[in-house]
């Protein structure tokens, strides 16, 4: 006569969560819409405000088209990072802190050996870091300044045509282009490779510590309540502890190119405004001993 009951309590306590977690789910899509276009629009409107109090010569020394592109394609890069790139971000870390904690309850030993590879991990990225940078840069102004010339070109096509320049116009823009496609290709070929590095030295560390991990239990080494079937748990939370890294690397050419954006975008912030030192007030006036003054009532002289 076994009993069921307690696996019908826990099987609805799943359920309860499984639910719970569908909500969540849905609530968080929506509120990460509404934050994302919100700030989107904020960026897009103090950007606008700003440069309506910039002087004459900033536009002149600005193409149009690169302009436009610090509204569109820059601030477009922060609608990534805002609604995946960083909740993801702040999930993954809850998620790391607490398998990271769960391993240390089991083995201080063997955790030694995520931290050593943890810290591999974290010199690959910055060696990808430092030399992808440069080209995502490169990719954001290379992206302005092709939109810039192509404003320009449709703009004076009349031009154009009128002078024969069109093969003229043809060669600069080759020119433009393929130096967008090389900052561009550079940029994504440092990013793709960091997800197969992430999965090899994941991969590398699940072995390794698999070995060790047995050798340790084999050998009497290890406590008398750490056994095999501790070791299985062991492994199993490696495996789930890079796969929330694995994820954030996915996420890294996204963050690149958001940070890139953003440093065009507060290049328009730091432009320094046109300044008004006075207002000028036309007023109906008088004179009086040679003296212009104003006048509360109607003399049809104005000053």
């Amino acid at each position: 006569n076994p009993d069921y009951s307690q696996i019908i309590t826990t099987l609805l306590l799943m359920a309860s969560i499984y639910l719970l977690g569908v909500l969540a789910s849905y609530g968080y899509s929506r509120i990460m819409v509404n934050v994302t276009h919100s700030t989107m629009k904020k960026i897009r409107d103090d950007l606008f405000a700003h440069m309506q109090a910039l002087p004459l010569k900033y536009f002149d020394n600005n193409a149009y088209g690169d302009l436009m592109s610090r509204f569109t394609n820059d601030v477009d890069t922060f609608r990534q990072l805002i609604s995946q790139t960083l909740p993801q971000f702040i999930s993954s870390t809850f998620t790391v802190v607490g398998i990271f904690v769960a391993m240390l309850l089991l083995s201080w030993q063997l955790t030694l050996i995520i931290i050593l590879v943890l810290v591999l991990v974290f010199n690959t990225v910055k060696f990808i870091s430092k030399r992808s940078r440069k080209y995502f840069v490169e990719n954001q102004q290379s992206l302005g300044k092709i939109n810039g010339y192509i404003e320009e070109m449709i703009e004076g096509q009349k031009v154009i045509k009128v002078f024969t320049h069109e093969n003229k116009a043809i060669s600069e823009f080759e020119k433009l282009n393929s130096k967008l496609r090389h900052a561009s290709t550079q940029a994504n070929t440092y990013t793709s490779i960091l997800m197969p590095i992430m999965g090899n030295l994941s991969y590398m560390n699940y072995a390794i510590t698999a070995m060790l991990g047995a050798l340790f239990v084999v050998s009497g080494l290890a406590p008398l309540s750490f056994t095999l079937g501790s070791l299985a748990s062991f492994l199993q939370y490696t495996r789930n502890f890079f796969q929330p890294i694995s994820q954030i690397s996915q996420q890294f050419n996204f963050i690149i190119s958001a940070l890139a954006g953003a440093e065009r975008i507060f290049e328009v912030f730091d432009e320094k405004q046109e300044s008004n030192d006075g207002k000028v007030k036309l007023a109906q006036a008088q004179i009086i001993d040679d003296k212009i003054i104003e006048s509360s009532e109607h003399t049809g002289f104005w000053a």
